[in-house]
Order: structure tokens, then C-alpha cells, then sequence
């Protein structure tokens, strides 16, 4: 298993797929510092640019890319930059959609949208996949973190699209059976605090075989789940402390919360994908560093190359 975002990135270029790639708000210079090292390592081709040409030509003379290598599709606004992208999928010209300087909603809306979008009856979430740092006996590796960006209370069978999606992920990048940790703010099932009955749920429908290849433990706390020693002290069983896969958490405030926190505080790295429509939709923080945005490149086009896209 892969232990950080960079194994991936490199395994992706020694196998280089020239996958077609749209960028939404192509003028981001973090996105096109990505997209150009993708494109000389040969993981995509002639990129496409749809937004602002003005601004889009411009942001690649300042970064001094060859244009002559980039394809411009100029729109008016965000509403139409995001169809945009989302009809050169449906019309075989990229294999796949990458969020640039564009309001989130505006290209999800058109992503999801079940009539003219890239809707094909799946859930459809957000699905982080952090590099962190050692923490106590656990060494430096990859953590599922979901859902942090699309879904504020997602109800049980939300949840269960959800770690699907992350499930899917982990197995396409050589995770055999990935843990899964159903957070919420204590261990104990409550009646009255429902994302702990949720959890319980979720724990039972994989042990049932009902949620197939994942291992799930809830609820339990944020605590429990990342730390063997603590998990000890409090004299909590669970053979996944410190290990766990996959962090699912109880609404997208709490997630997102955590993963802003792990980012900044923590020293992690984060590469962020849409999964679950017609084909992967690259989504990272405006914040993201050049080389997030390029592990999420390589993530989007390592999934491309099993069955079922």
C-alpha cells in the first residue's frame, strides 16, 4: 500500500496515460503549475481551459506555459464555465473534470444535475485522501477523510454512498479491505444523539457483509480512532486504533473542520477527488499547494484505469 501522496504521483508516471483533462476556471496559477507538470510527465494531454480567455491567456504567459499546448474554451461567468466542462465530457473530449478558480457550487451543480449532468444513479461525494505525519507508533501514511466538502447531514444511506466511495477508492489504489472509523463525539450509542445511532448502523451493515470489503468501527471518537495509546488507557478493544483507513465523519462541519485542522496544524497534505459521478472531478482547497493539485491529478488518473468508468 501506498504510504504517501508521492508514491502514487510516481507510479501514475511510470505508466503514463495521457488522459484528457478539463480544467473549470482555467486562470488558477496553482492549477495550471499542476496541469503543466502533468502534461510533461505525460499523464494528461492537451489540457482544456474553459473560463475567462483574457485571463486564462494571460495567467499562461505570466507562467510562461506554452500556450500552443492548451486548448481555450472562453465563457462568460462561473454558471457557464461549469456546464462548459461538463459537455466536453459528455461530448468525448475530456476524459475528466478539474475544479480551477470557480465557486464549488457552480460546477457541482451541473455535475450532479440527473438530466443534462454526469449523474449516473451512484452517490455522488467527497473524498480526501491525507498524507499525514507519524503520529506515535504509527508511521507516516494515507487517511480517507469524507465527507468534508458536499453533504451537510448526510442520514444513514447517505453515509453509505459515502464510505462506498471511499471504500472504492482505497481498493483501486491496492487496499484490499480498508477499516473505517464512524466518528462522532463519544463512543457510546446515544438514542438521542442520532449520528452515534448512525454509526452503529453502519458498523453492523459491515460486519453483516451488507457494506462489502470494509471493516467498520462505530461510534467512536476522533481519539479512539487515531491513537493505540489511548485507545489503551481508556481501556477501548479495537484492533484498527491507530490504523484506521478511512475517518467518516458525522456531518460535512465536523469533517471539514478536521481536515482544515489537520492540514494546517497537523503537517498533513491533502489530495481531494469527486467520486461517484460518470468520471473523477479533481476538487481541492483554493489553498492547496501546486503539488496537492497535482497528486490529486495523478489519483483521478490512476482510477481511470480500472474497470467501471
Amino acid at each position: 500500500m501506498y504510504r504517501t501522496l508521492n508514491q502514487i504521483a510516481e507510479e501514475a508516471m511510470r505508466t503514463p496515460a495521457g488522459r484528457r483533462v478539463v480544467v473549470a476556471g482555467g486562470q488558477e496559477p496553482h492549477v495550471l503549475e499542476a496541469v503543466e507538470e502533468a502534461r510533461r510527465a505525460g499523464l494528461v494531454k492537451a489540457p482544456l481551459l474553459v473560463g475567462d480567455r483574457e485571463k486564462m491567456a494571460r495567467a499562461l504567459t505570466e507562467a510562461q506555459l506554452p500556450e500552443k499546448e492548451y486548448r481555450l474554451f472562453p465563457v462568460e461567468d462561473d454558471v457557464a464555465c461549469g456546464w462548459r466542462a461538463v459537455e466536453l465530457v459528455q461530448a468525448g473530449e475530456a476524459d475528466f473534470i478539474m475544479k480551477g478558480l470557480i465557486n464549488t457550487q457552480e460546477l457541482l451543480r451541473p455535475v450532479v444535475n440527473q438530466e443534462k449532468g454526469l449523474y449516473t444513479g451512484r452517490f455522488i461525494s467527497h473524498v480526501a485522501l491525507d498524507e499525514i505525519p507519524p503520529l506515535g507508533d504509527s508511521p507516516r501514511r494515507l487517511i480517507v477523510v469524507t465527507d468534508a466538502g458536499m453533504h451537510p447531514y448526510p442520514d444513514l444511506e447517505e453515509k453509505r454512498g459515502i464510505l462506498g466511495n471511499a471504500v472504492e477508492l482505497l481498493r483501486r489504489l491496492g487496499w484490499e479491505r480498508p477499516s473505517a472509523a464512524f466518528l462522532c463525539g463519544a463512543e457510546l450509542v446515544a438514542p438521542k444523539i442520532p449520528e452515534t445511532v448512525e454509526a452503529d448502523a453502519l458498523a453492523a451493515l459491515c460486519r453483516s457483509g451488507e457494506i462489502p470489503h470494509c471493516d467498520g468501527v462505530g461510534p467512536i471518537s476522533f481519539d479512539l480512532a487515531m491513537s493505540r495509546e489511548i485507545a489503551a488507557i481508556k481501556g477501548y478493544p479495537c484492533p484498527y486504533s491507530g490504523a484506521f483507513d478511512i475517518l467518516l465523519a458525522p456531518n460535512m462541519a465536523a469533517g471539514n473542520l478536521m481536515q482544515k485542522a489537520m492540514l494546517l496544524m497537523g503537517g498533513a497534505k491533502m489530495a481531494g477527488l469527486l467520486l461517484g459521478a460518470r468520471v473523477p472531478v479533481v476538487l481541492t482547497s483554493r489553498g492547496s499547494s501546486a503539488e496537492e493539485k497535482f497528486a490529486s491529478l495523478a489519483i483521478a488518473v490512476k482510477m481511470l484505469e480500472g474497470e467501471g468508468w
